[in-house]
């Protein structure tokens, strides 16, 4: 039981990598503004590590989903890396800019604690499912996790916009004075 909701809540988490790298993929100059505003990464690499950001989502969260699908526990493990980078970074920016864009989304909301809670959540989701996958699953049992994990990545996406966790902050867009 305790695997199923640690599988479900990892299967969430690369499903949110997944939206979230096509998103910041469309809008690479928007995240490349947001790593500006955060003031935490040279300014040279800004536009490469938004490039960087985003293909790493897209390839984590479409390895982990297959991953599960295939029951190949080794394709979680990128996911479970890049929630660790991102629980790190944001453990950091909370600590050290806190009213500045967490980036996440492609939205302008402030980094909160939510979000660093949610990055460490996947991640140890993540590690706790790899090593739980096995080729004997049944389909029945896939379907339940994968309802379940489209339900998780629905909340976690949502819950801190609900409760008005985050706040928009201005990320130095086209209308900023120098």
């Amino acid at each position: 039981m305790h695997q199923q909701v640690a599988t479900a809540i990892a299967v969430g988490g690369a499903l949110l990598l997944l939206a979230a790298g096509v998103g910041h993929l469309r809008r690479r100059a928007h995240l490349a503004a947001v790593l500006a505003a955060q003031r935490m990464v040279p300014r040279w690499s800004h536009r490469p590590l938004a490039a960087v950001v985003a293909v790493a989502e897209v390839g984590a969260g479409a390895g982990a989903v297959a991953g599960w699908l295939t029951a190949s526990w080794p394709l979680m493990i990128p996911a479970s890396a890049v929630y660790a980078a991102f629980g790190v970074y944001t453990t950091v920016l909370r600590i050290r800019r806190p009213g500045t864009p967490c980036g996440c989304f492609d939205g302008d909301s402030a980094v909160s604690w939510s979000v660093v809670a949610r990055a460490w959540m996947f991640c140890c989701a993540a590690i706790v499912a790899a090593s739980a996958l096995s080729a004997d699953a049944a389909t029945a049992g896939r379907m339940v996790i994968g309802c379940a994990a489209i339900l998780v990545a629905l909340i976690t996406w949502l819950a801190p916009q609900l409760v008005g966790v985050g706040r928009p902050v201005r990320t130095g867009g086209t209308g900023s004075r120098r």
